[in-house]
């Protein structure tokens, strides 16, 4: 399974070293599958949007899969 979506980042600071949390949703907003990585190819450019892929194994069927929803757990500033 693949999200893409963009991180808006409104702060002085530019992030490498990203740790991101993928959930992805049901059509009815339920939990389906989960999983995190980190990715040190991403860097979250200061005052700017930065666009992103995730990519995972999926553990379900794939018409289950309806969102994603992704939070940055962790990240180191340059």
């Amino acid at each position: 399974m693949a999200c893409l979506g963009s991180i808006e980042n409104n702060s002085d600071f530019k992030f490498k070293d990203v740790k991101l949390e993928v959930s992805f949703l049901s059509q009815n907003g339920e939990v389906v599958d989960t999983f995190s990585g980190k990715d040190k190819e991403i860097t979250i450019v200061a005052n700017d949007v930065t666009n992103f892929r995730v990519r995972g194994i999926a553990q379900k069927e794939a018409r289950l899969y309806t969102e994603c929803v992704v939070k940055v757990v962790d990240a180191w500033a340059r």
